[in-house]
């Protein structure tokens, strides 16, 4: 069903549906399952390594061969092993995610967004369900590959933001949800820790997520009206799937591939952002997935201290994107992106020499500040490329470049964590920096002078 002209001078026109708060609240309640395991993971993986598994014994029998196939540094041990492993389950998860995650989205532009956010939300309703009773970690492993199998609901949700929201209102639907991913990573690490008090301290965060995930399909099912209507549903299931595969060709996702009829310049600009993009991402994924292992190894921090590092995490982005971020004017996107980033190369420095929690908490606040800039103001900056109808396919192509980063990020830095020991991987890793910095300084901002 076609929607009447915008009228820009219409103040309806600008409010965010009804709907995007029922999108917001099912997010959270999404999200909350979705990130009480992390301060737990070190101590899960610690768990795990006391226990007789056969698959856990295995991994470390492959990490061995490759340490002494391969000369790794004396520094490896089992407890850095821990590490690796969860290095390799970290980018499992976000493999899957990747793949999936279009794949959803298309089925959703042809079924509804309804259908398969239920059944985004039974595969996450699973997963929990697996991880109430891993008390083996080859039941673990099993809910995490359940996990990032039905991790869609993100990309529904951006796609109910698409079908609702005016131009106008589009930038509020988006700005909720941000500001639900920013609600569920400050509370939800938190209430992790706090109810992960028994022997079996997973259980009760893991029977919260499956009360939160089943409340939020119950929400979705009683109360969220359909936002795709049948007249605008995609009719050609085929072209609709081979379209989403192009999602997942990272040559077609890195060269802007299924964006057509961009100017020369535009495409150039466009596939140099996304570099950008995909080389912060990578590197920032993998530090920021070993950082709360080298707070557990190198300051024995409890599953509570890991909670409250977590927690002054999101408040201070909370804070910073809701003072600051939102008030940048466009023309300063790319700045603030830049600075941003360079932050990131003494911040990663500090965090790999501290050996005190105050000169953590100084690298903990300076990454914070960091976070709250990159990914918002490069994802505005791409929005602004390409006509009307080319912008949800070119932020689709943004988010999905981001997941391949964080497939590989944790998967590298957790081998570099653990082959070469935590302050030459965070050294290193701020060195890395320079690639993205470099990118933007001299193409991307110098492209703008030359033009000006």
């Amino acid at each position: 069903m076609a929607r009447p002209a915008e009228d820009p001078k219409d103040v309806s026109a600008t409010r965010v549906p009804k709907v995007m708060y029922l999108v917001f609240i099912s997010l959270i309640m999404d999200l909350l399952g979705f990130t009480m395991i992390l301060p737990l993971l070190p101590s899960l993986l610690d768990h795990y390594r006391k226990q007789d598994s056969v698959l856990y014994s295995w991994l470390e029998n492959v990490a061995e061969a490759w340490r002494s196939n391969f000369l790794v540094s004396t520094t490896a041990n089992d407890v850095s092993n821990i590490v690796l492993i969860g290095g390799l389950l970290g980018s499992m998860f976000s493999l899957l995610q990747f793949f999936t995650s279009p794949i959803i989205g298309a089925l959703s532009d042809v079924y509804g967004r309804k259908p398969l956010l239920l059944l985004s939300n039974l595969g996450s309703l699973v997963c929990y369900g697996l991880w109430s009773v891993s008390y083996g970690f080859e039941t673990f492993v099993l809910s995490r590959i359940m996990g990032g199998l039905s991790r869609g609901s993100v990309s529904i949700c951006t796609a109910v933001v698409a079908d609702v929201c005016s131009t106008q209102a589009r930038a509020k639907g988006m700005a909720l949800v941000g500001a639900a991913f920013s609600i569920g990573f400050l509370v939800g690490p938190v209430i992790g820790a706090v109810l992960a008090k028994s022997a079996d301290f997973w259980v009760t965060p893991a029977l919260l997520a499956i009360g939160s995930i089943s409340l939020n399909m119950i929400v979705v099912l009683v109360f969220f009206t359909e936002s795709l209507p049948q007249s605008r549903r995609a009719k050609n299931i085929s072209r609709t799937m081979s379209t989403a595969l192009n999602y997942i060709n990272p040559y077609a996702l890195l060269t802007f591939a299924p964006v057509q009829k961009l100017s020369i310049k535009d495409k150039a600009h466009l596939t140099m952002t996304g570099f950008v993009y995909f080389s912060y991402l990578l590197i920032y994924s993998g530090l920021e997935y070993t950082l709360s292992f080298l707070t557990h190894s190198r300051f024995n921090y409890s599953r509570m201290d890991q909670g409250k590092m977590y927690f002054v995490i999101g408040l201070s982005m909370v804070l910073i994107q809701g003072g600051c971020v939102r008030r940048i004017p466009p023309h300063l996107e790319l700045k603030a992106a830049y600075y941003a980033i360079g932050i990131l190369i003494p911040c990663f420095f500090i965090i790999a020499i501290a050996h005190s929690p105050i000169l953590l908490y100084i690298g903990v606040l300076l990454y914070a500040l960091s976070t709250a800039f990159v990914v918002p103001c490069l994802s505005s900056h791409v929005s602004r490329i390409g006509s009307p109808t080319q912008k949800g396919t070119i932020i689709g192509i943004l988010r999905s470049i981001g997941a391949l980063s964080r497939a590989l990020g944790p998967l590298v830095f957790s081998t570099l964590y653990w082959s070469q020991g935590p302050i030459l991987c965070y050294a290193l890793g701020s060195v890395f920096f320079v690639i993205p910095l470099g990118c933007i300084r001299w193409k991307l901002l110098g492209e703008r002078t030359k033009s000006a």
